[in-house]
């Protein structure tokens, strides 16, 4: 993420598992709602900002391809729902190894 925040996104139900155990309490997991979507973590410190844009890579990443209800909380203890955009080209330069889809 530009603010430094790292972004973990699962890409099978195995990894969303183990994402998700992974989670600390100032973590925060996401999920899109209603469809197959991976777990998406935030770790540790971030702002709005960064709560938006990892939400926006959850939509992408989901089986969903437009606006999206996206769940956010800790360890299903979900605090708040947002609607948001997938994410467009611009986070590729914020992956390891260039891995994309």
């Amino acid at each position: 993420m530009p603010s430094g925040v790292k972004v973990i996104v699962g890409r099978n139900e195995e990894e969303n598992s183990i994402i998700s155990r992974f989670a600390g309490e100032r973590d925060l997991l996401m999920e899109v709602v209603g469809f197959g979507s991976p777990i998406t973590l935030l770790k540790n410190s971030f702002d709005e900002r960064d709560i938006k844009m990892a939400a926006s890579v959850c939509v992408r990443y989901s089986n969903y391809k437009g606006k999206a209800e996206v769940r956010i909380g800790c360890r299903e203890r979900w605090k708040k729902n947002l609607f948001i955009e997938p994410i467009k080209e611009e986070f590729k330069k914020y992956l390891i190894g260039g891995i994309s889809t």
